[in-house]
């Protein structure tokens, strides 16, 4: 093979014996999947083989595809791939005056060995070679086209400067021993010392280009390449690999020939550029409504599996054990999560059970770990308890005679004895209870007497993969019909069509990545899919999502959160007319198309919590520069380039703050993060930091502290040293009062005091913080007085209580006239200080249209204040609540403590003044005898009335104003009633319309209530506490019906309800008999009944 043609002729015959391997792969791989194999119940064992063979071929069909694309992506003349050596040099050889190859017997450094590799590590060829940066403060990132991970750093005797050691991030995973040592030079730091060791064996799915070897890290000349970073400061030389010198294609928005379309072996690269030239297949501007659908679509192409496991949760109670398990495995990113989410939050499934717990597993847990992640899942508190027994016992504690449904995400442990003990405990609970799990590995689903059922999750097929495909990257064109698109989708299908995240994350960038920031460099050295899907990120997108990876794998992200900091940190860019707030809204909401963020699967609020893929976030962590730095052990100390810290600690424990970080020089952020999420936002503090004081004095370029969740009391008076500071947090700690220094950071945009129990009171110069966009300082119990001058502050968006005090030394309500910019939700409490209407007016409360989330509170529930003058009291509630008119924009409106009698004109009339409230809560208004008029209010979804003692009907004749066939609550889904005590009636007079969406209705001691009105989308009904149940016509939807607390009732009849499938009976002392109850047990799946001992069932004695 030395002459050209012989060349070409042996490249060609290997393409051409590759490309029948490959079918033939392909036809073993379709000949396997047996789809009763795949999906059904049976030997676990034999489910493990099978997918086994599953790997094994299609890891055949990766690597043949990966060589073929190495093959005829090249010229074919006779000289080597993309980055292949021709020969590897010698120690003889001769290299560059800037870098040497050293003979392999001289070579030293890396741990461990991978299979196939001798275990002397002086076996290792080892290189060097010089490079030079432009900035001596990132001179240790160093971007040569591979990943690595520092796991060192030591100070080198005689130099002026440390060595950093790194290591391929594939080490673990694919057994890569490559290497390398960093070090500055002691006569120029700009000047980098660059030793490899190894050679890059991890694999390259994308298949583009090989690895850089030897003979590519030599530079050939003296030129230094500028490449820019991500804050454009850090330059790199010629440095190996295709990831070096990248230059941006200068053909722009190349339209490709219809050749180039159908070119039967194309390259990524290329089937994005074919892509690109049919033009961009989104809408311009910000973020489509349709693009941001994905992030809840339905589990797509897993309807089959989904039922099957259903049933097995609902049906399977023939087991010995009380508890069944039920196994799905599958390779990463084939969607076990996903599947997992729409299980957990299934209403038929929510309906069955009493309990139901998400707890997400780590390779760093153990038993004892879980029990407690068990037990503040189902307290809704935190706890504090290590004792194995203990945590034990509380666990049992809560499950016993319970019948509950445990999701366990990621659960990988293949320990015999953690499983057993597990499952020890899991028993104590009632008959049906069951646990379902997701596991990367089929050994877990093999383990001996653990799984009952175990599924294959396997690869989609190629017409849900198109789906898929169409709703990430595609938004008003139907791929199908252009043939040319279709071409190229199914190619991007075949490549990824073994992990939905890839593709979803290919869509994304397809979707929302311009043609001019695609660069060939850049897709020919990737490494994998998600790499490209970061490479090709904006600078500011790729900062956005370096800061994610100061917090641990699993964090669960709020949106809100994450752009304040992300807005401190300098990421987010000023647009003219659009608040930076909203810019990092917009950010976020592109992330999350890309995929780089998924819907958290324990939070309702699809909108608020994230969380981010183990895939993805690896890929973050990896490429996050070596300035961002995550400490989760007190003892590794932090290297000295670092610009951004985080420590992370579960367990309490003291840290002194300078022994720590005395060598740090540039510190811009530090945050202290709890590890995972707690079920309420009130934890205990985790770590007590010593040396604030010294910490402020020499850290004066801090731009983000978050002290959140440590025992700090106070704040230095130092903290008035840092003059960059724009982001404060000080949550769940035990501050008592905050410094009058704090008023001189001029800078600073969010002070963020939430859940500080001791805080009671704010500096009284807070108006000098001029800048300050954000001040929350909500509280569980009490309030946070604010000093005269809040009004001052005209830039804050963010000001959830706001407590209007008696005393004259505080704020008065009038101040909130000037906060224009307010935006989100408003607890306007201590309102039974302000005595006029023409002051509550003065809140110009109709002129903020950014609130959609307001309460109005007179005083604390409970709390009943006697006075002398109680008519006048009464007049002066319903003029404050007038003059408390807000904008039309409002969806949430929240009334508690109101003493008027009558509702104000803006809540009753014929024209809506709220046409777009969602959620009206009504409480304590006991004085009131009628109710406002809004049944004719069109977005309406939510109802609930409490202590309005004297009203009878919440709509009369009057309130359809003439026209008697208006339906009355359009939109209603869900009302709740507690404590009306005259209530006879919800409606006057009844229309065959009325409440025609109302799907779920609890109603508490309201004794008169007579009868429901008919409501034939009622899937859900609770009555509790009274003296005889209401009348209830036929409810042909009704699925759950839960009856508790009539004691006095004798006998009630039950409704016609064909589709009940949940009925519940308990503590109704005097019942003897239900009328109906025989043919409700012929249909209902889960019957229970307790409290009821005069109650005998049919069929039954005494």
């Amino acid at each position: 093979m030395e002459g050209m043609p012989e060349e070409k002729c042996s490249l060609a015959a290997v393409a051409a014996e590759l490309a029948q391997i490959h079918d033939m792969a392909k036809q073993l791989v379709e000949q396997v999947a047996d789809p009763q194999q795949g999906g059904g119940d049976g030997d676990a064992a034999a489910g493990g083989g099978y997918q086994r063979v599953r790997e094994l071929t299609s890891t055949i069909c990766a690597n043949v595809d990966k060589a073929l694309h190495m093959l005829t992506s090249n010229s074919l003349d006779g000289s080597p791939a993309a980055g292949q050596p021709e020969s590897t040099p010698s120690s003889g050889g001769h290299g560059s005056s800037r870098g040497a190859v050293l003979d392999s017997d001289q070579a030293g450094g890396g741990t461990g060995n991978a299979p196939g590799q001798g275990k002397d590590r002086k076996t290792l060829s080892k290189w060097s070679t010089q490079v030079r940066v432009s900035n001596a403060q990132d001179a240790t990132y160093l971007d040569d086209g591979f990943i690595w991970r520092k796991y060192g750093q030591k100070d080198i005797l005689g130099a002026k400067h440390p060595r950093g050691y790194y290591r391929c991030t594939h080490r673990h995973m694919q057994g890569c021993l490559a290497t390398k040592q960093i070090q500055r030079t002691d006569g120029d730091p700009l000047l980098l010392d660059v030793v490899y060791i190894g050679s890059h064996t991890c694999t390259q799915p994308w298949g583009a280009a090989a690895h850089p070897n030897i003979q590519s890290m030599l530079p050939t000349t003296e030129q230094t390449t500028t490449s820019g970073s991500e804050s454009g400061s850090v330059l790199t030389s010629e440095i190996p690999g295709s990831m070096a010198s990248r230059k941006r294609d200068t053909g722009g928005e190349t339209r490709l020939s219809k050749t180039m379309i159908e070119e039967p072996h194309s390259t990524p690269y290329k089937d994005v550029m074919a892509w690109f030239s049919m033009g961009k297949l989104r809408q311009k501007g910000r973020l489509s409504h349709t693009c941001m659908q994905q992030a809840g679509q339905e589990l797509l192409g897993r309807d089959d599996i989904r039922q099957q496991v259903m049933e097995k949760i609902l049906l399977d109670r023939n087991g010995v054990n009380n508890c069944t398990v039920i196994c799905i495995y599958g390779w990463s990113g084939l969607g076990k999560t996903s599947l997992l989410h729409a299980l957990y939050n299934d209403q038929q499934l929510l309906d069955a059970f009493d309990k139901r717990i998400w707890i997400q597993i780590s390779d760093k847990i153990d038993i004892s770990m879980l029990f407690r992640k068990i037990v503040e899942f189902a307290m809704n508190e935190h706890c504090s308890i290590t004792n194995i027994d203990f945590l034990r016992e509380l666990v049992v504690e809560e499950i016993t005679d319970k019948k509950f449904l445990l999701f366990l995400d990621d659960a990988d442990i293949v320990n015999q004895q953690f499983w057993t003990t597990l499952l020890e405990v899991l028993n104590t609970g009632a008959k049906g209870s069951v646990v379902v799990m997701a596991t990367r590995s089929s050994t877990v689903a093999a383990v001996r007497n653990v799984a009952t059922h175990s599924y294959s999750l396997n690869p989609l097929s190629e017409e849900n993969n198109l789906m898929l495909l169409q709703q990430y990257a595609v938004v008003g064109t139907d791929i199908q019909s252009n043939p040319d698109l279709a071409l190229i989708a199914n190619r991007f299908i075949s490549r990824f069509r073994y992990n939905l995240l890839h593709l979803k994350a290919i869509g994304g960038l397809l979707c929302h990545t311009d043609t001019f920031s695609v660069e060939k460099d850049k897709f020919e050295g990737s490494v994998m899919p998600l790499w490209i899907c970061h490479d090709v990120l904006p600078v500011h997108l790729k900062r956005c999502l370096a800061l994610c990876s100061l917090f641990p794998e699993g964090y669960i992200f709020g949106k809100h959160h994450m752009v304040l900091l992300w807005i401190s940190h300098g990421c987010v860019r000023p647009v003219e007319g659009y608040e930076l707030e909203d810019v990092g809204v917009e950010y976020f909401n592109e992330l999350l198309c890309r995929s780089f963020f998924q819907c958290s699967p324990v939070h309702s609020d699809k909108n608020e919590m994230f969380v981010m893929h183990e895939l993805m976030y690896k890929v973050v962590e990896s490429v996050s520069p070596d300035k961002y730095f995550k400490s989760e052990d007190p003892v590794i100390s932090i290297p000295e380039n670092v610009f951004h810290c985080s420590l992370i600690t579960s367990q309490f424990q003291t840290v002194e703050l300078m022994h720590r970080m005395k060598q740090l020089k540039h510190l811009q952020t530090f945050m202290v993060v709890q590890p995972e999420w707690k079920p309420n936002n009130i934890s205990l503090p985790t770590l007590n930091l010593v040396g604030l004081d010294d910490f402020f004095l020499k850290f004066t370029s801090l731009e983000t502290l978050d002290l959140s969740h440590t025992e700090t009391e106070e704040l230095p008076a130092s903290i008035a040293g840092l003059r960059n500071l724009r982001y404060l947090s000080v949550n769940s700690t035990n501050v008592r009062a905050l410094p009058c220094e704090l008023c001189s950071l001029s800078n600073l945009q969010t002070l963020e005091a939430k859940h500080c129990r001791f805080l009671t009171e704010l500096p009284r110069d807070i108006k000098m913080l001029v800048k300050l966009r954000h001040l929350d300082l909500t509280k569980e119990l009490g309030y946070v007085d604010l000093p005269h001058g809040i009004g001052e502050l005209i830039e804050l968006q963010t000001l959830p209580v706001f407590h209007v005090s008696g005393d004259s030394s505080c704020c008065s309500i009038s101040e909130l006239g000037s906060l224009h910019n307010l935006r989100g939700c408003l607890w306007l409490s201590g309102l039974e200080s302000v005595k006029t209407g023409s002051k509550a007016k003065e809140a110009n409360l109709k002129d903020k249209h950014c609130l959609n989330d307001l309460t109005l509170q007179w005083h604390d529930d409970g709390i009943d204040i006697e006075d002398e003058g109680e008519d006048s009291k009464d007049v002066a509630d319903e003029q404050v609540l007038e003059g408390l008119k807000p904008h039309v924009n409002l969806q949430v409106l929240t009334i508690r403590g109101y003493e008027g009698r009558r509702f104000p004109a803006w809540m009753q009339g014929s024209s809506p003044s709220l046409p777009n409230l969602v959620t009206l809560t009504l409480d304590n208004c006991c004085n009131c005898t009628e109710f406002p008029t809004i049944v004719q209010l069109p977005s309406l979804k939510s109802l609930s009335v409490r202590k309005m003692y004297d009203v009878q009907q919440l709509s009369s004749h009057t309130d359809t104003h003439g026209n008697g066939s208006t339906a009355k609550f359009p939109s209603l889904e869900l009302l709740n009633l507690w404590e009306m005590y005259g209530l006879e009636e919800l409606f006057s007079k009844e229309s065959e319309g009325d409440c025609p969406r109302l799907r779920k209705v609890c109603i508490s001691r309201c004794p008169d209530l007579r009868r429901l009105p008919r409501a034939r989308s009622l899937t859900e009904l609770v009555l509790h506490c009274g003296k005889q149940l209401p009348d209830i016509s036929e409810l042909a939807s009704l699925v759950s019906l839960k009856i508790e607390g009539f004691h006095g009732t004798k006998s009630f009849g039950l409704p016609a309800a064909a589709a009940l499938r949940k009925l519940e009976i308990r503590s109704c002392k005097e019942l003897a008999s239900v009328d109906g109850l025989s043919a409700v047990l012929t249909t209902v799946q889960r019957l229970k009944i307790a409290g009821c001992p005069k109650l005998v069932l049919p069929g039954r004695n005494q």
